[in-house]
């Protein structure tokens, strides 16, 4: 019944999980002048993917302007044709996401046969609209260091951006970004224009492999009106396309305790901190080919990727805990008087509440029965002294599992089509100097992206984008992680019977 109702609940709530914001508003941008200046009318301007080879076309106005929106980030061949003179291509213009890339053409007059090609050498510009950002592209995601491989942590190469939390352990686990004098609550961040926070502190879980990333971009100042759900930076994560060529990449990344030395503070004789991390997995993309049935090249593409987190250690500690003579009662070790709190503010004169009645003889008190049985959840001391009498090495896991998937589809050069999902598995656990606290968390995440894109002209564009953001995080005692579903209960604590009342069991994901 429960698992039904949270279905239906989801139901309801779907049309929440379908806001989404245009992930591209990438264009290919210009003006077209003959060698007297004048501009020329009607020339066709195609757009050529190096990678892909897919073609974006557009015509240019009565103002000699052209404008192909909606291209995919890459490098670009742009070539001009028009009755009357040679033919005119710019190589190697770069685009970047979200930019509205700038190259003008002065056609010389000739036969439509001839070609002259320039080589775009120097960065393109994007002065057609007030987006301040910037931008990491593929080969930056890829070469950058990245201690754990979080690619939301490139977003702090900006110079106005910082980035918090904890993407695999924290409460709830995840990153927050702020930036531009705002806080972490008024930014947003997404993946493919689809939403990757949850709703508490706009933290954001999943954490997807940087090498299935084509740009990790951040805007701020006049950006466009999609984005407008958010007064601060947009983060904008932008999953890869499959080009027409196979790759591929495979990694392991390795810490064990045999290369690190001993804590400075371990005492002689004892064993280092545990670890043995491995953060492994591999991307492969290229074009969908089906043999004897479909060959992709040129219009079908796909990204495929797997991560995979082996983190398990321990962290060398220094705690205080009580004395095993506090542990019957006996506080003398304190060398101070202590007081009964029923009695010191009846028996004893303001201002101190100080005298002789309300204190304990000797400073011992009576062990309570309830209070006694707490006592196997508290550790005892490993070494003498009141504080700083525990010494030990606390274990701690965490075990991750992601992948990423996409397909993109070019109808034509002015329809294309696109899916995307994204799931990631978290199971972690650090233990604590008392049992009692040791907290073990399960986070589950989907995220899911499609669009349909027909540029029907240059100032009628169709974009549908759609998506979902799932999140699922639990974090259980220690109690509830073995099953002991009448711990409580057993404390003795009057009217404390909700475990046995209630029960429990392990975390069940709705739907």
């Amino acid at each position: 019944m429960k698992k039904a109702i949270a279905c239906y609940l989801v139901l309801l709530l779907s049309p929440l999980f379908l806001r989404s914001q245009v992930a591209d508003n990438t264009a290919l941008v210009g003006t077209v002048t003959d060698p007297t200046g004048s501009v020329v009318v009607g020339s066709k301007v195609v757009g050529v993917n190096q990678e892909t080879k897919v073609s974006y076309t557009g015509t240019t106005n009565s103002e000699g302007y052209y404008s192909i929106p909606f291209v995919s980030p890459g490098t670009y061949d742009v070539t001009v044709e028009m009755a009357g003179f040679r033919k005119m291509t710019s190589t190697g213009v770069v685009v970047q996401l979200n930019h509205s890339v700038r190259t003008d053409f002065a056609l010389s007059v000739g036969s439509e046969t001839s070609v002259v090609s320039v080589s775009a050498d120097t960065p393109a510009l994007s002065t057609d609209d007030a987006l301040l950002g910037e931008t990491i592209d593929s080969q930056q995601v890829h070469d950058l260091p990245l201690n754990g491989r979080h690619a939301i942590d490139l977003a702090a190469t900006a110079s106005n951006i910082t980035i918090s939390g904890q993407a695999l352990t924290g409460n709830p686990p995840g990153n927050r970004a702020s930036g531009s004098g705002t806080r972490n609550i008024n930014n947003s961040i997404s993946l493919d224009g689809i939403s990757i926070m949850n709703n508490l502190i706009t933290t954001a879980t999943l954490s997807p492999n940087p090498d299935a990333l084509s740009a990790v971009q951040t805007q701020n100042g006049n950006y466009t009106a999609q984005y407008g759900d958010y007064l601060g930076v947009h983060i904008n994560l932008v999953s890869r396309t499959g080009t027409n060529k196979f790759h591929g990449t495979a990694y392991d990344y390795i810490q064990n305790d045999a290369l690190n030395a001993k804590s400075w503070l371990a005492t002689p004789g004892s064993r280092k901190s545990k670890l043995r991390y491995n953060l492994f997995g591999g991307v492969l993309s290229g074009p969908v080919i089906i043999p004897h049935l479909y060959d992709g090249r040129n219009k079908t593409f796909f990204t495929g990727s797997y991560e995979g987190l082996r983190n398990t250690g321990a962290t060398f500690t220094t705690g205080t805990v009580l004395t095993n003579k506090m542990r019957t009662g006996d506080f003398s070790e304190l060398g101070i008087p202590l007081y009964n709190p029923k009695t010191r503010f009846t028996s004893c004169p303001a201002p101190n509440y100080a005298c002789a009645a309300a204190q304990y003889p000797g400073a011992i008190i009576p062990v309570d029965p309830t209070a006694a049985k707490i006592l196997p959840y508290m550790s005892t001391p490993t070494g003498p002294g009141t504080t700083n009498n525990w010494t030990g090495n606390l274990p701690n896991q965490v075990n991750e599992d992601s992948t990423l998937e996409r397909v993109d589809h070019n109808i034509r050069d002015k329809v294309n089509l696109f899916g995307r999902f994204a799931w990631q598995s978290v199971n972690n656990f650090t233990q604590t100097i008392n049992l009692a606290n040791t907290a073990y968390t399960y986070t589950k995440t989907r995220n899911g992206a499609a669009g349909y894109t027909h540029i029907i002209s240059p100032r009628l564009v169709n974009d549908l984008r759609f998506g979902f953001n799932i999140v699922n995080t639990y974090i259980l005692n220690q109690q509830a992680q073995l099953g002991e579903t009448s711990a409580g209960s057993a404390l003795g604590i009057p009217g404390f019977t909700a475990d046995v009342t209630l029960g429990q069991s392990p975390p069940e994901v709705p739907c």
